[in-house]
């Protein structure tokens, strides 16, 4: 089984990012405000190569917490599809071009008809198969669900269900909120090719032909400093870039609230995006060349570290629907 590591490091105690759980063929994840994603993995022996089929579960966190669910299929079809757990149907309706949505109340009979079940599959009014989804683990996703957000024993869970009302139920968290800087217009510092290089050697950067062939970044972040993305490494499909911050001729490693891809001596990142608009600055990793998992991570800067808005990624890869989000924050300018 391929897995993707990544070791998130907090600089200071709070609520931090959510953890990936496997249960047979599913993955799950709560976030830091308890909102909750499940994706459906296709078994170790899966032999249908890239074309395998998607199914999403989501549910929002509180006493009304909402269940969202999302089929889709290889096949090029929109129309009529039925549902069914181990021949039963559990849903007749219209899809689209891009599968099949639901929430509320239907999508939240699909999940507790899942919770039996032991496979899932979807025909088109002709009694095409269109998707078969392994349910194995389904009702330990639930039941983890149940449990993360305070479901347990009450009459909102799915799995483990009791009397305890509704109004029981924790609220949703808020987001925390991280303060951000709109970056000046206007080119800030640079640094000369020698200087770069020196950079490299200090993250501990490939050196020679090996390195790759790509340009320095240099991106202003307020009216002192610059952060400077050096790259670093070069795979098949992606490249690592070391990132320090330059102001007023001294370079130090960016400073990060959670770390990118663990706890290096400098902060490394996968072909970082920068938003000089919003001062945000996104990577996107993928575990495979299939994009099956991996991870998306972004920040903002603050006027002294760069603070994270958004985790989300999954570390399984077996052909999975749709990353987990871990972490969520909302960002205010000043």
């Amino acid at each position: 089984m391929a897995m993707l590591a990544m070791v998130l490091v907090l600089a200071e105690p709070g609520s931090g990012p959510g953890s990936e759980r496997l249960f047979g063929n599913w993955a799950v994840a709560c976030d830091n405000a308890k909102r909750c994603e499940a994706t459906a993995l296709m078994p170790e022996e899966w032999s249908g190569g890239g074309q395998a089929p998607k199914l999403d579960l989501g549910r929002e966190a509180g006493p009304a917490g909402e269940v969202r669910l999302r089929l889709g299929w290889a096949a090029k079809y929109a129309g009529f599809v039925l549902v069914a757990i181990d021949g039963k149907k559990v849903h007749a309706g219209a899809s689209g071009k891009d599968g099949l949505e639901l929430r509320g109340p239907a999508a939240e009979a699909i999940a507790r008809a899942m919770v039996k079940g032991r496979t899932l599959t979807v025909q088109d009014r002709s009694g095409r198969l269109l998707a078969t989804v392994s349910l194995a683990g389904a009702s330990a996703t639930l039941r983890y669900v149940d449990a993360e957000q305070g479901r347990a024993g009450g009459t909102t869970a799915i799995v483990a269900t009791g009397p305890k009302r509704a109004a029981l139920v924790p609220a949703a968290a808020a987001l925390p909120q991280v303060p951000a800087v709109r970056p000046p217009t206007g080119k800030g510092e640079r640094l000369g090719d020698a200087a770069v290089r020196a950079l490299g050697r200090r993250a501990g950067c490939e050196d020679g032909p090996s390195r790759p062939a790509l340009a320095p970044q240099f991106h202003r972040l307020d009216a002192r400093a610059t952060l400077v993305a050096v790259p670093c490494g070069s795979g098949a499909y992606q490249s690592s870039w070391a990132l320090f911050v330059l102001a007023e001729g001294r370079a130090v490693p960016a400073p990060f609230d959670i770390a990118p891809l663990g706890e290096e001596r400098v902060p490394m990142v996968i072909d970082p995006e920068w938003d000089a608009k919003a001062g945000s600055l996104a990577t996107h990793a993928k575990g495979r060349g299939l994009g099956d998992c991996g991870f998306n991570q972004a920040w903002v800067w603050d006027g002294a570290r760069f603070r994270m808005t958004l985790l989300e990624g999954l570390g399984t890869c077996r052909l999975s629907g749709g990353w987990l989000t871990r972490y969520r924050a909302e960002a205010v300018y000043r």
